[in-house]
């Protein structure tokens, strides 16, 4: 398994071409500050290696040079912005997921490997999953947001490489997330997936128990 994080170097690219030719699942962040004239082709050229991607809601409006407030406003717009990733900048990748901080995420997600295809899930071969943000009880209040999005995406590469379907991926990466805006500092409140509350799914057993 293969997380690419933050703006792409030239070594990102090749580890991503080394990983495909050897059948590892690659997992691309697509930052918004890669909307960069200089960063727009060597990202590019990673989402074209990507099996899977994961970017905040204002990158697919900032990247492709369109008004922020129309993708954070219209579930509608963001869906359609998603669809047109996985069709041009992303056309290998299985899914992608939105970060939206305290609403949590989306995800669109082809219906088989390789790229957007037919399928059972939705007339246009894709499925749309909307997962809330995972709520902190009252005796955990958010210090610091910082490092949030790197705990979500973290969490979501662990369940990932572990083999946990996409749906019950996410809510384990909301609540890490969540879990790491309660102390200061990037890595202030960053859990361990042992922490993890039994409600959401994610062991190390289930994992073992799938495999075998």
């Amino acid at each position: 398994f293969l997380c690419c994080a933050g703006p792409p170097p030239a070594a990102a690219r090749a580890a991503a071409i080394r990983a495909k030719a050897l059948g590892i699942f690659v997992l691309v962040e697509a930052e918004a500050r890669a909307s960069a004239p200089e960063a727009r082709v060597p990202l590019l050229q990673l989402l074209g290696l990507a099996d899977g991607v994961v970017c905040s809601e204002d990158y697919p409006a900032l990247f492709h040079g369109s008004d922020v407030s129309a993708y954070t406003d219209s579930l509608v717009s963001l869906w359609r912005a998603l669809q047109s990733m996985l069709q041009t900048d992303a056309p290998k990748a299985r899914f992608i997921v939105v970060t939206r901080g305290a609403r949590g995420c989306l995800a669109l997600e082809a219906s088989r490997a390789g790229g957007v295809a037919p399928g059972k899930d939705s007339a246009d071969g894709l499925t749309r999953v909307e997962v809330p943000a995972f709520m902190l009880p009252a005796d955990q209040p958010v210090a610091d947001t910082t490092g949030a999005g790197d705990a979500f995406l973290g969490a979501l590469a662990t369940c990932l490489a572990e083999d946990v379907p996409l749906g019950e991926a996410l809510p384990v990466a909301c609540w890490a997330g969540a879990q790491n805006c309660c102390a200061e500092g990037a890595r202030g409140g960053m859990p361990a997936l042992s922490q993890c509350p039994l409600e959401l799914g994610f062991s190390r057993s289930a994992k073992r128990a799938r495999t075998h």
